[in-house]
């Protein structure tokens, strides 16, 4: 086909989380097949697929909802003209948005967070892309997280696709890891291994519950936790350090700080831990969760987590149910944990299935198919 020049927009590219990492995969997928892709964001690494084109005016305003507002309308003034395609990775003016989140405007949202000015701002975008007099097409990571949106806004079934977990095939490791490796990674971390080992990974700590892992550490005196992704000095991690001190556990957790994809401490981490601990109030799907049970981590989740079916699929972990119960929790956790090597071989076995490395692949064809019908049922239902 005839090669594309390709606009994405995307707020900020570092620290690389979920969205922004599934931004830079897509974008490189893309320049492999001959398209061109520029990335229009704030603040990028030197080192991206494509070419980089930073808005500098979108940081002015002092909060986050006005910095996301003049970002959605300086994209699409510098994306009106010369692009084939512009595609966005948070809900603002393009052809097609890739649904990372979950969505902004749920039922549940209380009246008082609706009168905020936050609420207005992000929900208004939200809705500018939803509506049925919208012509942007949207690609959702699981069916559920779709089905949502679909109800809330009455999109049209021929905007919508689904595409597989993207997660990148490197990310899986065949073999579990021994016990001399094992006490070599205890070791460099910081880690007794005198008890079981929980691990959290996020950059959000208040989004994908921290706090509820600190609280449950509270409770089983034997474990030790290993925090990756938020930094200990960074102020977003100021509450969970607090909680910590508060709860007399500080001392039986290790912070491995933000660790970039593709660092070998991360698949370390992966490994050497006895359970993921990933209780998040909020996750329209949840990278973090199949990357543990490729690796044959098992899982322990909440239900509202988009991925949380691989879990029970897999039979590598457990989904607790909403609303979010601290007792159910920890004894989740207890059970999971002490089951570790039985769970490992059928994450390992699961993560084989190649379908589940296929949604960066699937989002560039996407991406790729004309504009002027609509996407076709092979392409549109390719998610789970």
């Amino acid at each position: 086909m005839k090669p594309l020049s390709v606009a994405f927009g995307i707020f900020r590219i570092e620290p690389r989380g979920g969205a922004e990492n599934l931004c830079l995969q897509i974008a490189a997928s893309l320049e492999a097949r001959g398209h061109a892709v520029t990335i229009v964001t704030t603040a990028a690494p030197s080192t991206v697929p494509g070419r980089i084109l930073r808005i500098e005016g979108a940081t002015r305003p002092r909060t986050n909802h006005g910095r996301v507002r003049v970002f959605a309308a300086a994209f699409a003034d510098a994306t009106r003209s010369g692009y084939d395609r512009t595609v966005a990775f948070q809900p603002m003016p393009a052809q097609i948005v890739v649904l990372v989140h979950r969505m902004f405007d749920r039922p549940d949202k209380p009246l008082w967070k609706r009168a905020t000015p936050r609420f207005r701002t992000l929900a208004g975008l939200e809705a500018a892309c939803m509506a049925r007099g919208s012509e942007a097409r949207l690609i959702g990571l699981t069916r559920g997280q779709v089905a949502e949106f679909a109800e809330r806004y009455d999109v049209a079934p021929e905007r919508i696709a689904i595409m597989p977990p993207p997660v990148a095939p490197a990310m899986r490791r065949a073999e579990p890891v021994g016990g001399v490796e094992r006490k070599a990674l205890l070791r460099d971390f910081g880690i007794s291994g005198s008890g079981p080992l929980w691990l959290w990974i996020g950059l959000q700590p208040e989004t994908k519950g921290l706090d509820r892992v600190i609280q449950a550490l509270a409770c089983v005196p034997e474990a030790e936790l290993l925090v990756c992704g938020v930094p200990k000095d960074a102020p977003k991690a100021r509450p969970a350090l607090r909680l910590a001190r508060r709860l007399s556990v500080e001392k039986r957790i290790a912070w491995l700080g933000y660790v970039p994809p593709g660092d070998d401490r991360l698949a370390g981490a992966l490994r050497v831990a006895d359970v993921l601990a990933h209780p998040a109030r909020s996750e329209a799907a949840g990278m973090v969760i199949l990357e543990a049970i490729f690796n044959g981590l098992p899982v322990v989740a909440t239900a509202l987590c988009g991925y949380g079916g691989h879990i029970l699929e897999s039979g590598c972990g457990a989904v607790i149910q909403e609303p979010f119960d601290l007792d159910r929790f920890v004894d989740a956790l207890r059970i999971v944990a002490a089951q570790h090597d039985r769970m490992t071989g059928k994450g390992i076995a699961y993560g084989t299935d190649p379908s589940l490395y296929s949604g960066v692949a699937s989002a560039a064809d996407l991406i790729e198919a004309p504009l002027d019908r609509p996407w076709p049922p092979t392409l549109r239902l390719r998610g789970g």
